[in-house]
């Protein structure tokens, strides 16, 4: 995954949620640059899951939910898990356009 749209997610996360909200969350960011989605061995990914699982994570906003997994049945599991340990999963949009730079 290319740095300029990491930088992208990160933009639309923050506006979303600084519309959505009436003050910023403490936001972390969990990135697992170049790792494709389709596995779990993405190092910040198994943080995330582990600080789920102790309660130190309330929310997780993403720009789609295939940016935590790739398939239907992989999304369903982590839907379930992050239900039981009570975080909200929240997908966040880009509500303006924006000018995205492209390589040549």
């Amino acid at each position: 995954m290319d740095s300029d749209f990491i930088a992208y997610q990160r933009y639309v996360v923050q506006q979303d949620l600084a519309e959505r909200l009436d003050r910023l969350p403490i936001i972390t960011h969990y990135v697992d640059e170049g790792v494709c989605s389709r596995t779990e061995v993405r190092p910040n990914f198994q943080r995330l899951l582990l600080e789920a699982a102790a309660g130190a994570i309330d929310c997780v906003a993403v720009t789609d939910m295939d940016r935590l997994s790739n398939d239907l049945d992989g999304e369903s599991h982590l839907s379930r898990f992050f239900q039981r340990h009570g975080v909200l999963v929240v997908e966040c949009h880009s509500s303006k356009g924006i000018l995205v730079r492209v390589a040549a």
